[in-house]
């Protein structure tokens, strides 16, 4: 996290949210770990800028210099992939 997220996380939040849930200590509130911000852009396959655009503003809203672009997994996986795991009969 960073170092402003931490210190609004536990001036305000932590506390607002022992009060509110009746936490019997710090330690039993909840924390964030990672924050994931997820874009779904179909038409980059046919137009590369579309892409481009999109990164520039997910930098925008996370802040970041440029995030990383990775290409969705396809699931479920082939049939011929789960034919190969499968124990025989």
């Amino acid at each position: 996290m960073s170092a402003r997220l931490k210190e609004a996380f536990v001036k305000e939040i932590a506390p607002r949210l022992m009060k509110e849930r009746k936490y019997p200590s710090v330690m039993a509130v909840p924390r964030l770990m990672k924050v994931v911000i997820n874009m779904g852009v179909g038409e980059a396959t046919q137009n590369i800028k579309v892409l481009d655009a999109a990164m520039e503003e997910l930098a925008k809203i996370a802040g970041q210099r440029r995030p990383s672009a990775a290409p969705a997994s396809r699931w479920p996986p082939s049939v011929s992939g789960r034919a190969c795991r499968s124990p025989p009969r």
